[in-house]
């Protein structure tokens, strides 16, 4: 379906209101602040909790805040550090906020893994229920690929206390060592954050000690060959647009954890 289709479709819920575009990384808010002005929308503000790298949004004309706290290096820790201070800013920035917008006429549009509390006391649009954030969970989401029909690698689900691990990890090895994902116990997690590629005795120990600190629960599977891939589409009332696959780089350190890099978005 072509662009202009969506476009004409969308804009009617977005033109005439003023928004503001969070994000962990200001620079980041610029492209859809872009893509909102495409979309008739006249006033945008844009707050970011750290620089990042690439055009700021103020480089398009758009209004902005940096709020530039000391933030930690965690990918995860990042991410829950930039929510906190979004839904509980400094008065200062929120007098900012009020000033861009003082009737409160503004809705907030959050980065995908927003938990969907207000931000900057204000209401995010289009969040997700937390009934499906709640499938964002390694060790839950076999349920849903089961109910489909979906077939998956053989894997287990198991305390993270080490005999457990170790045990399942022992079962399913195939001679590449084993994947251990832990549970989303704190809240969702990505970026490898909680997966580690277990091959050997010293492996399995750093894997234990990461998620026992953070985990109740790990899903362990074989380590398998092959390039990861994210399918993206939009589920609607007339049909699914299934949008093209984005592969990940996914880079094999000589000591884990895994870590991989998405595609950009261009």
């Amino acid at each position: 379906m072509r662009r202009e289709h969506w476009s004409e479709s969308l804009a009617p819920f977005f033109r005439g209101r003023p928004f503001i575009v969070t994000g962990d990384v200001l620079a980041a808010t610029t492209g859809l602040a872009l893509a909102l002005r495409a979309l008739g929308v006249e006033r945008v503000l844009c707050v970011g909790v750290a620089r990042g790298t690439g055009a700021l949004p103020q480089e398009h004309g758009f209004e902005q805040i940096l709020i530039n706290p000391p933030m930690p290096l965690g990918f995860m820790e990042v991410i829950r550090e930039a929510e906190r201070v979004l839904c509980s800013p400094p008065a200062e920035v929120l007098a900012q906020v009020d000033q861009f917008d003082p009737a409160h006429e503004a809705q907030v549009i959050a980065p995908f893994y927003a938990t969907g509390l207000p931000q900057l006391n204000r209401p995010v649009f289009g969040a997700r229920p937390a009934s499906w954030r709640a499938l964002e969970d390694k060790v839950v989401i076999d349920a849903v690929l089961n109910a489909a029909g979906v077939r998956v690698a053989p894997h287990k689900v198991v305390p993270v206390t080490r005999d457990a691990l170790n045990a399942a990890a022992e079962a399913l090895d195939r001679g590449h060592g084993t994947v251990w994902a832990g549970d989303a116990r704190e809240g969702f997690n990505g970026g490898a954050a909680l997966t580690r590629w277990v091959r050997d005795a010293q492996d399995a120990e750093e894997a234990f000690e990461t998620l026992s600190k953070r985990c109740d629960a790990a899903r362990v599977m074989p380590f398998l060959e092959g390039v990861p891939c994210s399918i993206h589409g939009w589920v609607l009332p007339d049909g699914v647009q299934v949008f093209r696959p984005c592969e990940m780089l996914v880079l094999r350190r000589p000591t884990p954890p895994v870590f991989y890099t998405p595609p950009s978005s261009s």
